[in-house]
């Protein structure tokens, strides 16, 4: 499937001295255009999936720059005749670069939409649907689409026949009707996209309506006046989750729903609250609110938050669990022998195991993890079960380092995802979503796992904000490149490593211990080592997974020169 971003408006009513409008700032001076490229990557889409039409004359006079660099990450095509023509041309013209049969979805360049809604339309991949939109007032410029309220279906584009709607900026296209607009010659006139789909012989299109639930935080609960009846009391709709497993993941979520369950009724305002619960001992679920506060990821991605915020509302955390969590210690192992059997049962036989079914799962995970060497970026490594091993080689005081000196309970996955907090806003409540369960942990495990959000890159791995090369392995040597696109994510991510290491060495006093940077890396490496796992069968190839395991062989390459 192919996104096709029509962004070569002509110059409509004076406005070219403004600009084209997808580079018009929005949300913290960011162009439109950047923002919905950059909630599409959130919702999984990839680079070499985008297609996006730009003008030359008109309103993109003098932007030439702006294209060069958008050319750099995205296919882009120029649309020289954008002040005489309008939406229908360039999407024929992006069609060229379109495989016959393949589903596009087309998108305004300055459609302003959140995840939420772009999910919405992603949804309808494959379809013949539009995206429409309720007018704020009747005379409303814009393209209306009428349609058939019962069976949804679009029975006129430019007409308002009741009822009806304004084109929304947005129109999921099927593989056939693509390759019928393929056989169309180029208009090179004026005409939109969405009278030029309802033009196509046997196109019949639905509706994507935005005003469905879900799309906002208000949606999560509501009261509905048909429910309401002759007494004084009301009923009301709320949003849940559910969060079930069944097999090998009944265990993790098994000790989740424990330690929820059991946590100080004093924090318990800070975690998910368990609503409802059923263990049936091979398969258990529980079910816990829908929660509006937005993850630390999720708007970090979305540019809708500065560093500042964003340490701001860590240090909030952190404080929190240090006072609550933290604080509640208990004897760690003592003897060097106990220590190393700590590392043995927490790290090292779950990195093994994982290992092991991870190369049972992929062929071409097995091909790149099973090698002697590898050579990332250019750069030659030993392989990660080599390290490792080597790692377990070393004496007994160097490895016994790794080991906590006291234990406390922990949350277990405190990564950016995890962490539901309005950082735009004043200090307040926040939800530390998904606990891991465990009561008896090492706090530097957490600690590891918030490096590998920000220095470990995960949040960029998770989300597809990539591009990667993987090559056949021969010799013994197995060869990856990759690199993350968005330079200005990467520096944002970058430039909290040494914030964040003044709020940890100050809440928790991490000064005092000579090895504290060696052990947030030897946890984030093995969360690295360990993870692969997770996201083998999850997308159609197996770059996500390989790339984690192309970052902890980084890691622990790094922690290794360190000893």
């Amino acid at each position: 499937m192919k996104i096709v971003i029509l962004a070569a408006d002509g110059a409509v009513g004076g406005e070219e001295s403004l600009g084209p409008r997808g580079l018009i700032p929005w949300v913290h001076g960011i162009p439109v255009l950047e923002i919905l490229l950059s909630n599409l990557a959130y919702c999984g889409v990839k680079n070499d999936d985008i297609i996006i039409v730009v003008g030359e004359s008109g309103s993109w006079s003098g932007w030439e720059d702006f294209s060069a660099a958008l050319s750099s990450r995205y296919e882009v095509i120029i649309n020289q005749s954008n002040d005489a023509t309008e939406s229908a041309e360039s999407l024929l013209m992006a069609l060229e670069y379109v495989q016959s049969e393949e589903d596009i979805i087309t998108i305004n360049g300055d459609l302003i939409a959140s995840v939420a809604q772009l999910d919405e339309i992603l949804r309808h991949r494959g379809q013949d649907a539009v995206r429409i939109r309720d007018p704020i007032w009747g005379g409303e410029k814009g393209v209306p689409v009428s349609y058939d309220g019962k069976t949804r279906r679009v029975t006129a584009v430019g007409h308002r026949e009741w009822p009806w709607a304004l084109y929304g900026g947005a129109i999921t296209v099927s593989g056939s009707t693509v390759s019928k607009l393929q056989t169309l010659p180029p208009f090179r006139q004026k005409g939109n996209v969405p009278s030029l789909l309802a033009s196509v012989d046997g196109c019949e299109m639905t509706i994507i309506n935005d005003s469905g639930p879900g799309t906002s935080p208000e949606g999560a609960n509501s009261l509905h006046r048909e429910l309401t009846g002759g007494s004084f009391a009301n009923l009301s709709t709320r949003r849940v989750v559910r969060k079930q497993a069944r097999g090998e993941g009944v265990s993790k979520l098994r000790d989740e729903l424990t330690w929820l369950r059991s946590v100080d009724e004093r924090i318990a305002s800070f975690f998910p609250a368990v609503e409802a619960w059923e263990d049936l001992g091979d398969q258990a679920w529980f079910e816990m609110p829908f929660y509006a506060e937005p993850s630390l990821r999720h708007q970090i991605l979305l540019r809708l938050v500065t560093g500042d915020q964003v340490v701001d509302s860590v240090d909030q955390v952190l404080q929190f669990l240090a006072k609550n969590l933290y604080a509640v210690r208990a004897e760690g192992p003592l003897s060097m022998r106990e220590k190393i059997q700590w590392l043995e049962t927490v790290h090292f036989r779950r990195f093994f195991e994982r290992f092991s079914l991870s190369c049972a799962r992929s062929s071409l995970f097995r091909s790149v993890a099973t090698a002697d060497r590898i050579e990332i970026n250019g750069q030659s490594f030993p392989g990660l079960r080599n390290q490792i091993e080597s790692l377990t080689s070393s004496s007994a005081e160097v490895l016994s380092g790794f080991a906590p000196k006291f234990l406390s309970p922990i949350h277990g996955d405190l990564h950016f995802q995890n962490i539901l907090i309005d950082a735009s806003s004043e200090r307040g409540n926040f939800i530390l979503a998904d606990p891991r369960g465990e009561s008896n942990g090492d706090y530097y495990y957490d600690l590891g796992k918030l490096w590998h959000s920000f220095d470990g890159k995960y949040d960029l791995l998770h989300t597809g904000r990539f591009t990667a090369e993987i090559h056949s392995t021969r010799d013994g040597l197995a060869k990856v490149d990759f690199e993350f696109p968005d330079d200005a994510l990467v520096e944002f991510y970058d430039a909290l490593q040494p914030v964040f290491e003044e709020l940890v060495s100050g809440h928790l006093g991490l000064a005092q211990e000579d090895n504290w940077h060696e052990r947030i890396l030897f946890n984030q490496a093995m969360h690295f080592a360990s993870v692969s796992l997770f996201h083998l069968g999850k997308t159609a190839d197996e770059e996500r997974p390989i790339l984690m395991y192309c970052v902890a062989v980084s890691q622990m390459s790094r922690l290794l020169s360190r000893l």
